[in-house]
This record gives structure tokens, C-alpha cells and sequence, in this order.
């Protein structure tokens, strides 16, 4: 097996090492908001992908320093929620998924 080091010469064919971040609040406020940005439109993404790949309706509201974000729109949003709210709780506790 062939056991592939890191340096810092900028090899492409050197896989990246993703290292975990440690969870807490960025003081920088000029960091924290291009981080929200960037993992905004990741999440925003990923909803969207798994939305077309599942064939299901997803919708998100992201309330950040200005106003909320919302996908797909506000409209579908409201009809999505709305069609959530309508369903029997029973069905509707039934389907949830709880992560803990």
C-alpha cells in the first residue's frame, strides 16, 4: 500500500486532509459573516440537490443579520408549510425524523 505525504508544494495529486473545526463562536465579525455566507449557499445547495435527487418538496428559511434567506421562494415555501401543517399529526409525527 502506498502511503502518500503531505507538502507544501501545492500537488494536485496530493489529496486535501479536511480537519475538523472546533464548534464555537467566531469573534471576528468580518469572519463570522463570510462564514455564514459561504456555508449558507452550501446549505442552500445541498437542500436543493437532495430536493431533485429524492424527488421531494424541501423548503428553508435562514434568518441571518438582514433579512431571512428563503428557498425555493417565499410563495412555495408558504404552500410546502402549509401542506406540513395540514397533514394529521399522527402521519406527520410519524414521518419526522429526530436527530439527537
Amino acid at each position: 500500500m502506498a502511503v502518500i505525504q503531505a507538502n507544501n508544494n501545492n500537488d494536485d495529486k496530493i489529496p486535501k486532509i479536511k480537519r475538523r473545526i472546533k464548534l464555537q463562536l467566531i469573534d471576528d465579525m468580518s469572519s463570522m459573516k463570510a462564514t455564514f455566507k459561504k456555508r449558507c449557499a452550501g446549505l442552500l445547495k445541498k437542500l436543493e440537490q437532495i430536493a431533485i435527487l429524492c424527488d421531494i418538496q424541501a423548503c428553508i428559511a435562514i434568518f441571518g443579520d438582514k433579512s431571512p434567506t428563503v428557498w425555493p421562494s417565499v410563495e412555495e415555501a408558504k404552500v410546502i408549510v402549509e401542506k406540513f401543517e395540514e397533514t394529521p399529526e399522527p402521519e406527520r409525527l410519524s414521518r419526522m425524523a429526530t436527530h439527537q
